[in-house]
């Protein structure tokens, strides 16, 4: 009864323990799961002894190259075929830090994001425990991966161009004194300095207002949207988008397609001075302007401001001269009828005299005329 009520409960009975414990050897072809994983090891190990340079696409890389060690994807799409191949990749601690850590081979040169292409120098890797076949990278051919990067950028400029995204900005009408300022940048950055002591030198009446956003790193996209979304909003007049100079890996963030694409269609004109001299962002091209340095922006809209303030001047004197004119002109006139009178009174004058001289002179002759008229008669 009591196996019986042990086996209605649910509990493990005698006859199972008992099944359990009469099981033999597994026969003489089985393989423990253990040593399948070692032979596969061992095969991939003869099969590839050494390293190859494996090229691909990085996924799932952003949100884990900020750990120890890096686990990502190497990737391949077959538009054609409309397949797509995948292999776990892993660049231990120590890589990562002699390739991209301070100082390393890559650092400031490419920057590790999903959907780079790279060119990989790997080991072909089983790890038995978790059955996980992998790429352990050792290296990374910076040529290679650059060339792509400047590929697919020169690629996104033909397609914006193509759509007519770069000419949106251009398109817009920038006020002619752009007081009502937004900036978008750092905040405790130099580029913030430099552009706002520009415009506090030139004693114009900026109003400004900055959205602090990250100019660098996966926090970049979505912070500078927003800052054009917020300041557009706001009524800004003009948008300045700047940060200082930085490594090339720094300024590839102002080539990804989404800021050009919201900088096109932002309802504001937008300013960009992005890098050094000799940088040119996908952003500069899709802005209504660029320049070579923060203060430069800055520097620009002082001068427009100086300009409009000297045109001012300008159009206010010759207002002036031109409402003198008429009195000018009366005081002329005035002086040239003052100058007739003065010139017909003494032409009168003098004729007043001489026929004054005239009639004195008629009367001296008039006796002698006379009485040689009355001998004559006689």
């Amino acid at each position: 009864m009591t196996y019986q009520a042990d086996e209605q409960n649910g509990g493990r009975s005698a006859r199972a323990e008992d099944a359990v414990g009469r099981a033999g050897p597994a026969p003489a072809d089985t393989l423990r799961v253990s040593v399948l994983a070692s032979m596969i090891q061992g095969a991939l190990k003869q099969a590839f002894p050494r390293r190859l340079w494996v090229v691909g696409e990085a996924a799932e890389l952003e949100r884990n190259r900020h750990r120890k060690h890096w686990f990502f994807r190497l990737c391949e799409s077959d538009p054609d075929g409309g397949r797509s191949y995948s292999l776990g990749a892993v660049l231990w601690a120590a890589d990562a830090q002699r390739l991209f850590g301070r100082g390393g081979a890559l650092e400031g040169v490419i920057e590790p994001r999903d959907g780079i292409e790279i060119r990989a120098l790997c080991e072909v890797d089983f790890y038995p425990p978790h059955g996980d076949l992998r790429l352990i990278v050792r290296d990374i051919d910076a040529a290679y991966t650059l060339g792509r990067i400047a590929l697919e950028r020169q690629r996104l400029i033909e397609r914006l161009g193509r759509e007519g995204i770069l000419e949106r900005q251009k398109k817009l009408a920038l006020a002619a004194v752009p007081l009502r300022l937004g900036l978008i940048t750092s905040e405790k950055s130099a580029a913030y300095s430099d552009f706002v002591k520009e415009l506090l030198a030139s004693g114009l009446a900026f109003r400004l207002r900055c959205f602090d956003a990250r100019m660098q790193g996966e926090e970049t996209v979505r912070t500078v949207l927003r800052g054009l979304e917020v300041l557009a909003r706001d009524g800004a007049e003009a948008i300045a988008l700047v940060r200082g100079g930085g490594s090339a890996v720094d300024l590839a963030w102002f080539d990804r397609e989404e800021i050009a694409r919201a900088i096109a269609g932002c309802p504001v004109p937008v300013l960009c001075g992005i890098g050094h001299e000799i940088d040119t962002s996908v952003s500069d091209l899709a802005a209504h302007a660029s320049f070579k340095t923060p203060t430069a922006v800055a520097a620009f809209l002082v001068e427009r401001g100086q300009e409009a303030l000297r045109l001012l001047a300008d159009a206010a004197e010759r207002l002036a001269d031109a409402a003198q004119a008429p009195r000018l002109e009366a005081e002329a006139l005035a002086a040239a009828a003052e100058e007739l009178l003065r010139a017909t009174a003494a032409a009168v004058r003098a004729g007043e005299a001489g026929m004054q001289e005239r009639a004195r002179a008629l009367r001296r002759l008039a006796p002698h005329a006379l009485a040689e008229a009355l001998g004559a008669a006689s």
